[in-house]
Protein backbone atom coordinates (compact mmCIF):
# COMPACT_ATOMS: atom_id res chain seq x y z
CA UNK A 1 0.00 0.00 0.00
CA UNK A 2 2.58 2.16 0.75
CA UNK A 3 4.27 1.90 -2.85
CA UNK A 4 0.67 2.64 -4.46
CA UNK A 5 0.87 5.78 -2.17
CA UNK A 6 4.41 6.98 -3.04
CA UNK A 7 3.75 6.55 -6.60
CA UNK A 8 0.62 8.49 -6.24
CA UNK A 9 2.51 11.06 -4.77
CA UNK A 10 4.90 10.81 -7.06
CA UNK A 11 2.59 11.72 -9.75
CA UNK A 12 0.82 14.27 -8.00
CA UNK A 13 2.24 17.01 -10.32
CA UNK A 14 0.57 15.13 -13.33
CA UNK A 15 -2.72 17.15 -13.70
CA UNK A 16 -4.71 14.31 -14.61
CA UNK A 17 -3.93 12.21 -11.48
CA UNK A 18 -6.13 11.73 -9.20
CA UNK A 19 -4.86 10.65 -5.44
CA UNK A 20 -7.32 8.31 -3.68
CA UNK A 21 -7.71 9.72 -0.01
CA UNK A 22 -9.19 6.48 1.07
CA UNK A 23 -5.66 5.21 0.59
CA UNK A 24 -3.98 7.67 2.81
CA UNK A 25 -2.65 6.09 5.79
CA UNK A 26 -2.20 9.96 7.50
CA UNK A 27 1.87 9.40 7.70
CA UNK A 28 2.10 11.20 4.44
CA UNK A 29 3.76 14.79 4.81
CA UNK A 30 1.09 17.13 3.72
CA UNK A 31 3.54 19.92 2.04
CA UNK A 32 4.53 16.88 -0.10
CA UNK A 33 1.09 15.57 -0.70
CA UNK A 34 -0.16 19.19 -2.02
CA UNK A 35 3.31 19.99 -3.39
CA UNK A 36 2.43 21.46 -7.24
CA UNK A 37 -1.03 22.26 -5.99
CA UNK A 38 -2.60 25.30 -5.00
CA UNK A 39 -3.42 25.81 -1.79
CA UNK A 40 -4.72 28.09 1.49
CA UNK A 41 -4.04 27.90 5.06
CA UNK A 42 -6.43 28.11 7.55
CA UNK A 43 -5.77 28.81 10.97
CA UNK A 44 -8.89 26.87 12.16
CA UNK A 45 -11.08 24.42 10.30
CA UNK A 46 -14.66 24.89 11.80
CA UNK A 47 -15.86 21.61 13.55
CA UNK A 48 -12.65 20.42 14.31
CA UNK A 49 -10.61 23.64 16.09
CA UNK A 50 -7.28 22.18 13.66
CA UNK A 51 -5.41 23.99 11.42
CA UNK A 52 -5.90 23.19 7.58
CA UNK A 53 -4.75 23.31 4.07
CA UNK A 54 -7.52 23.45 1.93
CA UNK A 55 -7.31 22.73 -1.63
CA UNK A 56 -8.35 24.58 -5.02
CA UNK A 57 -7.64 21.45 -6.63
CA UNK A 58 -10.31 19.11 -5.28
CA UNK A 59 -11.30 17.44 -8.61
CA UNK A 60 -7.38 15.71 -8.72
CA UNK A 61 -8.38 14.00 -5.65
CA UNK A 62 -11.26 10.98 -5.35
CA UNK A 63 -12.51 8.74 -2.54
CA UNK A 64 -12.75 4.87 -3.87
CA UNK A 65 -14.31 5.02 -6.73
CA UNK A 66 -16.27 8.86 -6.08
CA UNK A 67 -14.14 11.02 -8.22
CA UNK A 68 -13.88 14.57 -6.92
CA UNK A 69 -15.06 17.61 -8.33
CA UNK A 70 -13.93 21.12 -8.96
CA UNK A 71 -16.83 22.08 -6.73
CA UNK A 72 -15.46 20.09 -4.13
CA UNK A 73 -13.79 21.54 -1.22
CA UNK A 74 -10.65 19.52 0.37
CA UNK A 75 -9.06 20.30 3.40
CA UNK A 76 -5.97 17.83 4.78
CA UNK A 77 -6.19 18.81 9.07
CA UNK A 78 -3.07 19.62 10.49
CA UNK A 79 -1.70 18.58 13.77
CA UNK A 80 -1.98 21.22 16.18
CA UNK A 81 1.85 20.73 16.98
CA UNK A 82 3.49 19.27 13.79
CA UNK A 83 2.38 21.25 10.84
CA UNK A 84 3.16 18.46 8.36
CA UNK A 85 1.32 15.79 10.52
CA UNK A 86 -2.25 14.58 9.15
CA UNK A 87 -4.18 14.36 11.67
CA UNK A 88 -7.79 13.68 8.94
CA UNK A 89 -9.64 15.22 5.85
CA UNK A 90 -12.32 16.90 5.43
CA UNK A 91 -14.48 16.91 1.77
CA UNK A 92 -17.16 19.30 1.35
CA UNK A 93 -19.63 17.69 -1.46
CA UNK A 94 -22.54 20.16 -2.40
CA UNK A 95 -23.77 17.66 -5.43
CA UNK A 96 -26.46 15.76 -4.44
CA UNK A 97 -26.15 12.79 -6.96
CA UNK A 98 -22.43 12.75 -5.47
CA UNK A 99 -23.55 12.57 -1.92
CA UNK A 100 -25.92 9.70 -2.69
CA UNK A 101 -22.95 7.98 -4.19
CA UNK A 102 -20.28 8.62 -1.11
CA UNK A 103 -23.02 6.91 1.54
CA UNK A 104 -23.59 3.91 -0.97
CA UNK A 105 -20.09 3.48 -1.23
CA UNK A 106 -19.33 3.67 2.67
CA UNK A 107 -22.33 1.85 3.35
CA UNK A 108 -20.83 -1.19 1.09
CA UNK A 109 -17.50 -1.04 2.09
CA UNK A 110 -17.85 -0.60 5.78
CA UNK A 111 -21.24 -1.81 6.92
CA UNK A 112 -24.16 -0.08 8.29
CA UNK A 113 -23.06 2.90 9.84
CA UNK A 114 -24.12 4.31 13.55
CA UNK A 115 -26.62 6.79 12.88
CA UNK A 116 -26.69 9.94 15.08
CA UNK A 117 -29.01 11.64 13.25
CA UNK A 118 -32.13 9.71 11.34
CA UNK A 119 -33.28 10.59 7.61
CA UNK A 120 -35.77 14.04 8.30
CA UNK A 121 -39.54 13.03 7.61
CA UNK A 122 -41.27 14.87 5.15
CA UNK A 123 -43.54 17.75 5.82
CA UNK A 124 -47.07 18.25 4.87
CA UNK A 125 -45.69 19.89 1.23
CA UNK A 126 -43.78 16.58 0.78
CA UNK A 127 -40.70 18.59 1.51
CA UNK A 128 -38.10 16.76 3.24
CA UNK A 129 -35.65 19.41 5.08
CA UNK A 130 -32.88 18.55 8.09
CA UNK A 131 -29.61 17.57 9.01
CA UNK A 132 -28.61 13.70 9.36
CA UNK A 133 -25.43 12.25 10.27
CA UNK A 134 -23.59 8.77 9.92
CA UNK A 135 -20.49 7.09 11.67
CA UNK A 136 -18.58 4.23 10.41
CA UNK A 137 -15.34 2.66 12.00
CA UNK A 138 -13.09 2.16 8.71
CA UNK A 139 -10.66 0.30 10.28
CA UNK A 140 -8.75 0.42 13.94
CA UNK A 141 -7.22 4.22 12.96
CA UNK A 142 -9.77 5.83 11.24
CA UNK A 143 -13.17 6.63 11.15
CA UNK A 144 -15.86 8.65 8.63
CA UNK A 145 -18.42 11.03 9.80
CA UNK A 146 -20.86 11.86 7.13
CA UNK A 147 -23.19 14.65 8.05
CA UNK A 148 -25.85 15.80 5.13
CA UNK A 149 -28.05 18.70 5.39
CA UNK A 150 -31.43 17.89 2.96
CA UNK A 151 -32.99 20.96 1.74
CA UNK A 152 -34.39 22.85 -1.68
CA UNK A 153 -33.53 25.08 -4.12
CA UNK A 154 -36.01 26.30 -6.93
CA UNK A 155 -38.49 23.29 -5.63
CA UNK A 156 -35.06 20.73 -6.60
CA UNK A 157 -34.08 18.99 -3.41
CA UNK A 158 -30.22 18.88 -2.85
CA UNK A 159 -27.91 17.43 -0.03
CA UNK A 160 -25.27 19.04 1.19
CA UNK A 161 -22.64 17.07 3.12
CA UNK A 162 -19.58 17.25 4.92
CA UNK A 163 -17.72 13.98 5.16
CA UNK A 164 -15.18 13.79 8.16
CA UNK A 165 -12.51 10.85 7.99
CA UNK A 166 -10.21 11.02 11.05
CA UNK A 167 -7.25 9.38 12.79
CA UNK A 168 -8.66 7.67 16.22
CA UNK A 169 -5.87 9.32 17.73
CA UNK A 170 -6.28 13.03 16.87
CA UNK A 171 -6.80 15.61 19.74
CA UNK A 172 -8.33 18.77 18.79
CA UNK A 173 -6.56 22.36 20.44
CA UNK A 174 -7.32 21.27 23.55
CA UNK A 175 -6.23 18.19 24.36
CA UNK A 176 -9.84 16.43 23.85
CA UNK A 177 -10.12 13.39 21.23
CA UNK A 178 -10.98 14.97 17.71
CA UNK A 179 -13.67 12.28 17.46
CA UNK A 180 -15.60 13.09 20.85
CA UNK A 181 -15.76 17.17 19.12
CA UNK A 182 -17.38 15.61 16.05
CA UNK A 183 -19.53 13.35 17.27
CA UNK A 184 -20.70 15.62 20.15
CA UNK A 185 -21.98 18.28 17.14
CA UNK A 186 -24.29 15.71 15.61
CA UNK A 187 -25.29 13.31 18.74
CA UNK A 188 -28.66 13.55 18.96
Amino acid sequence: MLAIISIAMACSNQQNTQIDLEELTFNENIDKLTKGMKTFEEDVRIGTTLPSVGLYDSNRFRFGPVNGRPDNDVYFLRNKNNRNKIEGLVVIIDQTDQNLEIYHYFTSKFGNPKVWYPLPSFDRDGMQSGVTAYLWHIDKNRFALLSCIYGYDSAIKTIFSHLYVIDRQAKDIYNQPLIERLTMNFKP
